[in-house]
């Protein structure tokens, strides 16, 4: 029991001064308070009692007055590296498997539980629910952000659940699935090219997609760890609204995904980033398996985790002289703009003039990275023109962009975009080129020496197009070879699963020679 004499004298009336008051669970709704020979109940609200609680007295609390669920406090080094400062024994014993955040043997799970805390702590959301499958016992594990004397804490609380059902479902319970695909699904379910290749960082869902709305068939373990789900079948008939995704983002997925998609092979590659996943950037390689059904493997690259060790190998020079569609550029500056985010000295702090190499050849494209706490919009004339907006603020993807256009008096017309990123904030692309120029080549590139294109393009550029050769060539190696093996038109419901697993079969086989 906790004696609160001292405390509550400085805010009860004078005739309640010298009252014993217990608390026997700060949790309980109600304080007991004794006066011989009488005995009186008052409200208790612990939301007022909490505002007010230093970090010290959160701590003490939480020592003394153990709530009936599994709880631990979590904080952060000045380096941002969250460790436990205190642990119950409830959730010593309940969440041992998760706590240790040490060596490259992580599970998914452990993963996924230091992942959210992460989250959490950044403040990209207040409170997380995940559930996870510890040592057989399913649990609910709860993730609440907190701050005391300035200082960010997460608070872990966490209780076992009913068991969960088999990961085996049968067919009966796949509300909408066709029952050609049982075999598929629960082979991507439990993992087995996963297994057989033993890479835990591929994902792999099956898909039934029309524009705006995607259901999901079947997604691996990996794939339901980064979702926030302890077992794939939890999302098995879970479609992007009950997933919170925003409709007009899946209706830009499904276009990418159609404009890429190769109408023979029934196969496309392509890379992108989602506003649910900010920082993360996606490569993925699409099967069309029956008409509007995707099997997708995909991998995932996080901008915002920096690398501490020594620089990557050197990655392939650019071949030839590349040259870029509007589509493809827009992709390498956003790749650009998120590698300046860590390498800042790339970035202008001056607005530039455009020179004369520029305006006197059309086909050359003058583009830099501004950095300033103002921003680059209004220009005015800094660049020596004074430029009309053709429009208000454009959102493509991630990409926000603003468009201007100008009339030289040689009868010449430029135009100018502005684009920048909401989550890598004081940075802006400014690209200059002439009217009639829809495309970007590597060879005609300029801007300040600060850029430094050629270090830039083979840097980020080349990285990530080594990435996409290498999905482009599961697709020409793998997808390609099964098409040789079985004739398209045979390819009925009954056919879909061996089909699919021949498809499987030649990934296990070349990578595995690896």
């Amino acid at each position: 029991m906790i004696h609160l004499t001292r405390w509550y004298s400085s805010v009860l009336p004078l005739q309640w001064r010298g009252i014993v008051l217990y608390i026997r669970n700060p949790l309980y709704t109600a304080v007991t308070v004794q006066k011989n020979p009488l005995l009186l109940s008052i409200p208790y609200r612990p939301p007022v009692f909490m505002a007010t609680r230093s970090l010290r007295d959160l701590s003490l609390s939480f020592r003394i007055a153990p709530a009936p669920k599994a709880m631990m406090i979590v904080r952060f080094s000045k380096e941002g590296q969250p460790f436990v400062s205190l642990v119950d024994d409830m959730a010593k014993s309940i969440l041992s498997p998760l706590l240790d955040n040490s060596g490259s043997g992580r599970n998914e799970d452990v993963r996924s539980f230091w992942k959210t805390i992460e989250t959490v702590g950044r403040g990209e959301t207040e409170r997380e629910e995940v559930k996870f499958q510890v040592s057989g016992s399913p649990l609910s594990v709860k993730f609440r952000q907190t701050r005391a004397n300035g200082e960010t804490t997460v608070i872990v609380t966490a209780r076992k659940t009913k068991r969960a059902q088999s990961q085996m479902i049968p067919s009966s319970n796949r509300s909408g699935i066709p029952m050609e695909l049982n075999g598929l699904i629960n082979a991507i379910e439990q993992d087995v090219i996963g297994k057989i290749l033993g890479i835990d960082q591929m994902f792999l869902g099956l898909f039934e997609a029309v524009r705006g709305r995607y259901s999901i068939f079947a997604v691996s373990p990996s794939f339901a760890h980064l979702l926030h789900y302890s077992q794939p079948h939890e999302l098995r008939g879970m479609n992007t609204t009950d997933l919170s995704c925003p409709t007009a983002e899946s209706g830009i997925i499904f276009d990418q995904i159609s404009s890429n998609m190769n109408p023979d092979t029934k196969t496309a590659t392509l890379s992108t980033s989602l506003h649910h996943f900010p920082g993360i950037f996606f490569f993925f390689a699409i099967r069309e398996i029956t008409p509007g059904v995707n099997l997708s493997l995909f991998i995932a690259h996080d901008h915002n985790r920096h690398s501490m060790g020594p620089p990557p190998p050197a990655v392939p020079a650019l071949p030839g002289n590349p040259v870029w569609r509007r589509s493809e550029w827009d992709e390498v500056l956003e790749n650009c703009l998120h590698y300046i985010h860590f390498n800042r000295h790339h970035a202008s702090h001056s607005k530039m003039t455009l020179p004369k190499e520029f305006l006197e050849d059309s086909k050359r494209v003058y583009c830099y990275v501004y950095t300033g706490e103002r921003g680059f919009l209004p220009s005015g004339n800094s660049d020596g023109y004074i430029w009309r907006s053709s429009c208000g603020i454009v959102s493509g993807g991630s990409m926000k962009k603003k468009y201007h256009y100008v009339d030289l008096p040689d009868g010449k017309k430029l135009r100018r975009r502005v684009m920048w990123l909401e989550q890598v904030k004081d940075l802006y692309i400014v690209e200059y080129r002439h009217h009639d120029n829809n495309y970007t080549a590597a060879d005609l590139l300029l801007g300040p020496d600060c850029m430094d294109w050629d270090r830039l393009l083979h840097r980020v550029h080349a990285a990530n197009q080594h990435l996409n050769n290498s999905l482009a060539s599961i697709q020409s190696g793998h997808f390609n070879r099964a098409e040789t093996r079985v004739n398209q038109s045979e390819i009925g419901s009954e056919n879909v699963v061996s089909y699919v697993n021949d498809i499987l079969t030649n990934w296990a086989t070349e990578y595995g020679r690896q």
